[in-house]
């Protein structure tokens, strides 16, 4: 297996790839910490055909392929907020996840739109990868419709 990995924007198409790998690396590391009210409302949110309908929108995504598949996912919206971003187990601590993000905001930077700050609402298991990234926390840990979060920024 070849260990590049290559960068692009999501392929129209693609989403039920990239939904797969979603839900996969969130059954494994988050779903245990939500309650099944939680999962549910999650797995509601990842689709292809909502992630799909998404990009129609305010939302972009970019992909991590590597010897052929997708191992990794970033979702912007509103060029301002990360609304998802997962990377298969088997490349998790390889900077993929950093590559994502800065790939996405080099996207928004290009397209002239720039905001001053990112913000996302990680998961409790994601948090310390967004606060290597450069994200502070700004509130406490919440749940919302079981979705366990914390709101985090990083001023750009």
């Amino acid at each position: 297996m070849s260990d590049i990995i290559s960068y692009k924007m999501l392929a129209p198409g693609s989403e039920a790839e990239a939904c797969e790998l979603i839900e996969r690396v969130f059954m494994e590391f988050v779903a245990p910490g939500y309650s099944q009210r939680g999962v549910d409302e999650f797995m509601s949110y990842v689709n292809a055909a909502r992630m799909a309908e998404r990009r129609t929108q305010n939302h972009f995504a970019v992909a991590a392929h590597c010897a052929g598949r997708i191992i990794g996912v970033i979702e912007i919206r509103g060029n301002e907020h990360v609304s998802l971003m997962f990377v298969d187990k088997e490349h998790h601590g390889r900077g993929v996840c950093r590559t994502l993000f800065d790939n996405a905001v080099d996207h928004i930077r290009a397209a002239g739109r720039a905001p001053s700050a990112m913000t996302v609402n990680s998961s409790p298991f994601a948090a310390p990868v967004y606060v290597r990234l450069g994200f502070s926390v700004q509130e406490p840990e919440k749940e919302i419709n079981g979705i366990r979060f914390i709101p985090m920024k990083m001023e750009l």
